[in-house]
């Protein structure tokens, strides 16, 4: 089903396969893209690994992981990615 291969594909984000992080964040925003508004709220955890990435110091794919919250943004709307964005926010405090 989609949720395993979704679930595979966040798998990837983890720092073993990161030679090959590229190659996942350019499949992560094929997967928003496609999903449109459907990625709310199948692919949430995965941005907010992605945000987590993209936020953490000395991370060098930073365009990369932008690129791919770009088309997050255009797949989930603005709202819907604030929104999981938020939570992020919130959590941290």
């Amino acid at each position: 089903p989609l949720e395993n291969a979704l679930s595979a594909l966040e798998g990837g984000l983890r720092f073993p396969y990161r030679a090959n992080w590229t190659s996942i964040f350019q499949l992560l925003a094929v997967a928003f893209k496609h999903l449109g508004a459907n990625a709310h709220p199948l692919m949430n955890s995965t941005l907010l690994m992605l945000s987590e990435l993209h936020e953490s110091r000395g991370f060098t794919m930073r365009p990369e992981v932008a690129a791919v919250l770009g088309a997050a943004v255009q797949a989930m709307g603005p709202q819907r990615f604030l929104e999981v964005k938020r939570y992020v926010f919130l959590s941290d405090r």
